[in-house]
């Protein structure tokens, strides 16, 4: 099978055995994330038994610009499988800096999953960003991500993008606030709103509200204004809410044991709530155990 050939296979989709089923990750404009969800699935062991046995046969003895040629066909990405598995096999560094938009990316991907730092110092924007919410980011290289204006793109699209803020992209926030490379109050909103959307502040995010509070201490208000259903009503007439926001409430207040938060109007409003929240639940077992 010549390679004007395979084209047309890729085209028609006839390039795959009828009746197969295989991984498609999700769409996403930055294709490295979804050459990182392929590497991350292990999709190249799949993607070797849903292709017809010509095509498979000649796909192999590709050089692999023709390979990466014949993926940025296919949709679906199941030659992209293959083609970063040729990357694995032969070394993706030589590809990190390829002409080619599609080996390049491929390759990036690859040094992501594998934390590769050493690509850090010359990325892109977009390579920095797509390391920064994909993997832990060493301490010492914490300072690359440090530039305002990426900051401020970062979490602004956290937001945006309603992606599942990970662990690792919590740790790699909390340190950079440790290190005095990002200041919270400069970015209010990113954290009122992980507060108010988070189900429950523990783990990393207690620790990640704990830094934010302690550096910008003015940021307290911000998290005391979101809305939180804990009155007696609600928890009669919703108890699942009530107990999920009475737990969120609790965290408020340990973060109100952090010194050198000012006691302004809605501080104070704060206490206030607190000692009629205590007196009110004070014999109730169901805050206890939150």
């Amino acid at each position: 099978m010549n390679f004007e050939e395979m084209k047309q296979d890729v085209i028609k989709r006839s390039f795959i055995k009828s009746d197969s089923t295989y991984f498609i990750p999700t769409a996403d404009p930055n294709k490295i994330n979804a050459y990182i969800d392929l590497i991350k699935y292990g999709s190249a062991r799949i993607a070797h038994t849903v292709i017809t046995t010509s095509f498979h046969e000649s796909f192999a003895s590709l050089q692999i610009e023709q390979k990466a040629q014949l993926s940025e066909l296919d949709e679906e990405l199941i030659l992209a499988s293959l083609t970063i598995e040729s990357l694995l096999d032969a070394g993706y560094k030589d590809h990190l800096h390829n002409k080619n938009t599609t080996l390049k990316d491929m390759a990036t991907a690859i040094a992501i999953v594998f934390e590769d730092a050493n690509i850090l110092k010359d990325a892109d924007e977009k390579t920095l960003y797509t390391y920064f919410v994909n993997a832990r980011v060493p301490h010492e290289n914490l300072e690359l991500f440090s530039n305002p204006h990426f900051l401020s793109l970062t979490l602004d699209k956290l937001l945006s993008e309603e992606r599942v803020i990970f662990t690792w992209i919590i740790q790699n926030i909390t340190q950079m606030i440790r290190d005095s490379l990002l200041d919270p109050s400069a970015h209010k909103t990113f954290f009122s709103e992980l507060f108010r959307t988070q189900k429950y502040i523990q783990g990393e995010h207690a620790t990640l509200f704990f830094e934010a509070i302690t550096a910008s201490p003015k940021l307290f208000e911000d998290l005391a204004k979101t809305k939180l259903v804990i009155d007696p009503f609600n928890r009669q007439t919703d108890f699942s809410q009530w107990l999920q926001d009475s737990a969120k409430f609790l965290s408020l207040a340990k973060l109100r044991e952090i010194s050198n938060i000012r006691e302004t109007k809605i501080v104070r409003a704060f206490d206030q709530k607190l000692r009629v929240f205590q007196e009110i639940y004070k014999h109730d077992r169901s805050i206890m155990q939150s």
